[in-house]
């Protein structure tokens, strides 16, 4: 069955060189491609860019504020410009006015079968009229960011979907605990949970991922914003270091590094942290397959924020990295407490020290924690399975012919 498909998204990247929040928004729709599925994307415009064509997908963009100020989307994920910059709002409210028109105009001329909208707010909005007028099928997918956003203010804003919510044919979430946030909001509404899938090998040389650095390497890699938890992970990486010789290396970049730069003055470990900023993926893969714990202290940021699942624990497990995180949003769909990693209380810089000591002080543990996750990683995150669950999806509700 081939049929056509309208991905309606907040923000897709600008370039092909672009290094995007979202990749796996990206392989999501290159593998649906590869599968002769149709994938038009409709995103808005950014300071004036265009229509353009990436990885062989058409990019529609449609225009909402003049140039100069026309950046509420990309780079930081807009329900967080919104609580960072109220101001904002302005943007905001010409965003959904115009991407009705243009989701209705885009519908009409590819008349696609399904359409499905990625952070349904306030997206759902345009992609329930597109669908209404194109007779297509409506699939809603949520993140938990744009959920976090409607949980500071229940009630008016929550309202604005409710109706997209319940004519949408598919609703999914990537993970449980945005499943869980979605329910808050409207009990009752079925709701199926895919997460985002990852290349994980069939196998690999079992030594190749043990092959470790000595001193033992402490890795963190995301981006340096508060609900990562970066600051519990130094103070943690100071306890660490009174017990057992080691380096923390902490990858990524972003609005903190200056403050947590500071911290590890402060705390005196200059020469035991190493900050690596925006690694090529070579050596990225080489720095999750050196060290001998990965670690993701995740915290809820002052918006109420944390990890709606958390993909790096992922990437860590599938080149059998051992990992240690928070027990945080939906980090619990990939760490299963001493099975597929430890988890340790958010915030809790002491108990994260006790847990990355476990780990460096005992091979053995560490070793079978690594091929659990790595086992579990293939099975359940797999881009194969997942975009096949996904397929089977939208097939299901394309032969269900009432809405």
């Amino acid at each position: 069955m081939n049929f056509e498909t309208l991905h309606i998204v907040t923000a897709f990247p600008r370039s092909e060189q672009e290094v995007t929040i979202t990749p796996w928004l990206v392989e999501t729709l290159r593998r649906l491609k590869d599968r002769r599925i149709g994938v038009t994307v409709l995103a808005p415009s950014y300071k004036g860019l265009g229509d353009q064509t990436l990885w062989g997908i058409p990019v529609k963009r449609f225009r909402y504020f003049p140039k100069r100020w026309e950046d509420l989307t990309h780079d930081v994920a807009t329900p967080v410009k919104l609580q960072q910059k109220p101001h904002y709002v302005i943007q905001s409210g010409m965003l959904v006015l115009r991407s009705i028109s243009a989701a209705k105009k885009l519908a009409l001329e590819i008349r696609p079968d399904i359409i499905h909208v990625h952070w349904p707010f306030p997206f759902a909005i345009p992609g329930a009229a597109a669908a209404k007028i194109s007779r297509a099928k409506l699939v809603l997918k949520f993140y938990s960011a744009e959920l976090v956003f409607l949980k500071k203010r229940a009630g008016f804003l929550s309202n604005l979907i409710r109706k997209p919510i319940n004519k949408a044919d598919l609703i999914l979430a990537n993970s449980s605990y945005t499943a869980a946030l979605f329910n808050q909001f409207y009990p009752g509404r079925e709701i199926e949970v895919l997460p985002e899938g990852y290349f994980v090998p069939e196998s690999i040389d079992e030594n190749e991922g043990l092959s470790k650095s000595d001193p033992p390497e402490i890795l963190f890699v995301g981006r340096f914003v508060e609900r990562k938890g970066i600051d519990v992970l130094i103070r943690a990486f100071e306890l660490v270091r009174k017990r057992i010789e080691s380096r923390l290396v902490i990858v990524g970049g972003g609005p903190m590094e200056n403050e947590l730069r500071r911290l590890v003055s402060e705390l005196g470990l200059d020469g035991s942290v190493e900050f690596a900023i925006r690694l090529p993926e070579d050596e990225l893969d080489s720095r999750y397959r050196k060290a001998s714990v990965f670690v993701l202290p995740a915290i809820y940021d002052r918006y109420g924020d944390t990890e709606g699942l958390g993909m790096v624990l992922i990437e860590a497990l599938a080149r059998r990295t051992p990992v240690v995180a928070s027990r945080a949003g939906g980090i619990v769909d990939i760490v299963r407490d001493n099975q597929t990693g430890l988890l340790a209380e958010p915030g809790n810089p002491d108990e994260l020290a006790v847990k990355i000591i476990e780990i460096l002080s005992d091979s053995d543990k560490a070793r079978n924690l690594a091929e659990t996750g790595f086992e579990y990683v293939r099975k359940q995150f797999d881009w194969d399975n997942v975009i096949e669950k996904l397929v089977l999806k939208y097939k299901r509700i394309l032969e269900n012919s009432t809405r």
